[in-house]
């Protein structure tokens, strides 16, 4: 900063938030099981009344038939009280398991169902942040066998397009039901494209890291041929920076969309892979208890599908309905073993209803002199979720972009501040921030409604070059 004997020619400030500026907060999840049976093309579910631009549909499905015609179903949320699921035939029985998730805040949906008249429909959006949105999809087809025509590919082409796509060859005339869902708190997404040539049994790909406890996976994908085992993919977070999928036999060419979702708020996910003998049609995962009314189950391939070793044109082996039947179990259960084994590659995510809201965004402190502890400033943290919660913060490196000062928990000095909070006055007691980006506990169990004011100050370097602000993040997370 320019300096003018002692005094800094330019301001300081803080920034403060929460996780974001609109928390996410779960409000329900509602889940249930419907059949279309054989003559039923549709079938219309009643649900209770919820806000469509915040919620969001999961849902699996058990079929056992060799024909899209009657295999395929895409499901949507059609009213504030209604879900429909359609199949373009009736021939034979499906299986759905569903699971509808509103949200209060932090979330916003976009949908709509699109009929494919080519082999790419391009579906304009209002604008999302791609940083934070993915897209699910689902679909019904005709046709008696399953090969190109019967698989898309979600893709998220620019901030106001979802290209929906199968690969050149098999009939038009799908029609594909879409979600596109943008976390405008709480979250982020990272999205990429894998193409599997017909040799290739399996392909990685590297995200930035995140963690395996608050992050999830979708993938949608075209493919180039006939078949089940080769065109069915299963996709796992394998590493903090790594993704894995594969499928269990070669000879088609598979086009792959994946969206990796981090959540960076109190929600948790739990994960894993079940592998499924040739006999078996379900079976029981072992869960960290979850609490039901705010968790969604379902895999990574499109909701419900699996790798499969089945060689017949049935997608039953690879197909499974994720029911949370209490809040220690997941059943996994698919319509027909088709003397096939399979992996299930499933995600448990228990969305967080803790939000905390601030009565002051911004902590500026003006011109002020140099190595002079300035006086503090405030804001009042409100615990508006209907639950206790633990408020944690941080904060990010106070800079002006290309000057930046480094922090102490002991002294100041050169380019180099001292950062204190306390929750008692602006007087303190003080406690230190030890360092950047790291988290230090605020208030441990605030009550629902309950308040606290934060105050923070900082200590201004003994000398600086820079002539601009200098500015910082502070956020406040609800645990």
């Amino acid at each position: 900063m320019k300096l003018l004997g002692s005094v800094i020619i330019a301001s300081v400030a803080f920034l403060l938030g929460t996780t974001a500026s609109e928390p996410a907060v779960i409000s329900s999840v509602q889940t249930g099981t419907t059949t279309l049976g054989s003559g039923i093309s549709q079938a219309n579910v009643t649900i209770s009344a919820v806000t469509l631009a915040r919620s969001v549909l999961f849902f699996g499905v058990q079929e056992d038939n060799v024909a899209p015609v009657n295999g395929l179903v895409r499901g949507q949320l059609t009213s504030t009280t209604n879900i429909a699921f359609n199949r373009a035939d009736t021939a034979t029985s499906v299986v759905v398991r569903w699971h509808v998730a509103e949200f209060a805040s932090g979330v916003t949906v976009q949908r709509g169902s699109q009929t494919i008249t080519a082999d790419t429909a391009n579906v304009t959006l209002t604008a999302v942040d791609l940083s934070r949105t993915y897209a699910i999809i689902s679909h019904q087809d005709t046709g008696a066998t399953y090969g190109v025509g019967d698989f898309y590919r979600a893709h998220l082409t620019s901030t106001t397009n979802l290209e929906l796509s199968k690969q050149t060859g098999g009939s038009t005339g799908a029609v594909v039901d879409w979600q596109v869902v943008e976390l405008t708190a709480g979250g982020t997404v990272q999205r990429g494209d894998l193409s599997f040539l017909s040799s290739d049994a399996s392909k990685t790909a590297v995200i930035s890291a995140v963690d395996s406890t608050k992050a999830f996976l979708l993938a949608s994908w075209n493919v180039g041929g006939t078949g089940i085992a080769p065109n069915f993919v299963r996709g796992r977070i394998t590493s903090a920076t790594g993704l894995t999928f594969d499928r269990a036999d070669t000879g088609t060419t598979v086009n792959l969309t994946y969206f990796v979702v981090g959540l960076n708020d109190a929600s948790t996910v739990q994960n894993g892979n079940t592998s499924f003998l040739s006999t078996e049609t379900s079976k029981g995962v072992t869960l960290t208890a979850v609490t039901l009314s705010r968790s969604v189950a379902f895999l990574s391939g499109k909701g419900y599908g699996g790798s499969t070793s089945a060689n017949a044109d049935n997608p039953g082996p690879g197909w499974f309905t994720a029911d949370l039947t209490t809040t220690t179990n997941l059943q996994l259960t698919r319509g027909v073993t088709g003397s096939a084994t399979a992996d299930a590659a499933w995600f448990v995510v228990e969305f967080s209803n803790k939000s905390v809201t601030v009565s002051n965004a911004v902590f500026a402190f003006g011109t002020r002199p140099l190595n002079t502890w300035l006086a503090a400033d405030s804001s009042v943290l409100t615990n508006d979720s209907p639950a206790a919660e633990n408020l944690v913060g941080k904060i990010s490196s106070f800079t002006d972009g290309a000057d930046t000062w480094t922090l102490s928990s002991s002294a100041n000095g050169p380019g180099q501040i001292r950062a204190q909070w306390s929750d008692s006055s602006a007087t303190g007691p003080w406690n230190d921030i030890a360092a950047y980006d790291s988290a230090f506990a605020i208030k441990t169990g605030l009550a629902s409604s309950g308040t606290l004011k934060l105050y923070l100050r900082i200590q201004t370097p003994t000398s600086t070059s820079s002539i601009y602000q200098h500015s910082s993040v502070l956020t406040v997370t609800a645990q």
